[in-house]
């Protein structure tokens, strides 16, 4: 079974394929493709987003 992860971010942009997630302090833009990935609206511009553990590696969300 692969291990999930599950974050809070603040989308500042959507594309049709990918958005764009302010990650970490001080905030820095990540590209999260669409593929893979559970989005859910938490507020305004804030989702709970929930991925496997290697695609969070992936895309710099995890060390």
């Amino acid at each position: 079974m692969t291990a999930t992860r599950t974050f809070k971010l603040r989308i500042l942009e959507t594309h049709s394929r990918a958005v764009i997630a302010a990650v970490g302090c001080p905030a820095r833009p990540v590209i999260i493709p669409l593929s893979g990935v559970d989005f859910e609206p938490t507020g305004p511009d804030s989702y709970q987003v929930t991925m496997s553990e290697e695609l969070a590696k992936e895309y710099g969300l995890v060390a």
